[in-house]
């Protein structure tokens, strides 16, 4: 299953540098947005709930997915993608946005604000993949290693989009792995034991904190009356040392209101559990 999900891979990519060569200039830009809107759809789709209706449902022209900006974002605020990726998303949509309203951009030079956003397009360092490898490793002898070795702004958009193309395809691999289930609604009873582990859990944690707190206190302290200074300033200070141990103590006394917190639910989930049989 992996090896063909692998060639399927390849395939794509290669059928996408077929297209890419004799496009115009608009064209191309507006065929990899689009193909890089299909690829964040694919991974999202592949990361939600196992849910083929609505899941393709979140993605129609009325729900909140059907953007290339949302699943941009979502895909971010999902772990899905790298800031690096995100931003380049967003730069190549903003370019794709200019040659699609403007019928005077026919060239990425007719437009100062196109030349300005390509200037911004960046390759990680060591994540460069060469079309050669990608297409035909076996063959492959020669490839230059830079990707903007053609320094036009056209060619740093292609070597930009081929490289997100390659790490977009790969990330649906991983998505697979780590695709969401669906929530199981859990019981009141289930409930009510999950809010007495959480504050049995609480409540240890602030005894451990009280306790922590209290020998630093003393261990300030003891340091203080071996100074044997007899001044107003050392004195104050060993009261106000001494008013901490104190104020640490009285927190103890939550101690109680936990008790009771958790006898309390104790007594709910008995109740609870009893009504079920």
């Amino acid at each position: 299953m992996k090896k063909k999900k692998q060639k399927d891979l390849l395939d794509v990519l290669i059928a996408i540098e077929t297209e890419l060569e004799n496009k115009s200039n608009r064209a191309m830009v507006i065929l990899c947005a689009s193909f890089l809107d299909f690829q964040l759809e694919e991974i999202l789709f592949n990361f939600f709930i196992k849910n083929n209706k609505l899941s393709k449902e979140i993605f129609e022209s009325h729900m909140p997915l059907n953007t290339f900006s949302a699943k941009i974002s979502m895909c971010y605020y999902l772990g899905l993608i790298s800031m690096h990726e995100h931003r380049t998303l967003t730069i190549i949509r903003k370019i794709r946005n200019e040659f699609a309203h403007s019928i005077n951009i026919i060239k990425f030079e007719d437009s100062q604000s196109i030349k300005d956003l390509c200037k911004n397009l960046i390759i990680p360092n060591k994540m460069y993949v060469p079309k050669e490898l990608i297409i035909n490793a076996e063959k492959a002898q020669k490839f230059d290693t830079n990707p903007f070795y053609d320094d036009t702004f056209k060619n740093r958009f292609i070597q930009t989009c081929r490289y997100l193309f390659f790490y977009l395809n790969t990330r649906l691999f991983d998505t697979e792995k780590e695709k969401r289930k669906e929530y199981v609604a859990k019981s009141s009873d289930e409930i009510i034991v999950q809010m007495i582990e959480h504050t049995i859990s609480a409540r240890d944690k602030l005894k451990k904190t009280i306790q922590r707190c209290r020998k630093l206190l003393i261990v300030k302290r003891n340091k203080l009356n071996m100074r044997c200074d007899d001044n107003e300033i050392s004195k104050k200070r060993l009261d106000e040392i001494e008013q901490e141990i104190c104020d640490v103590e009285k927190m103890h006394e939550s101690d109680a209101d936990f008790e009771d917190r958790i006898e309390s639910m104790k007594l709910i989930h008995e109740a609870i559990t009893e009504s079920y049989k």
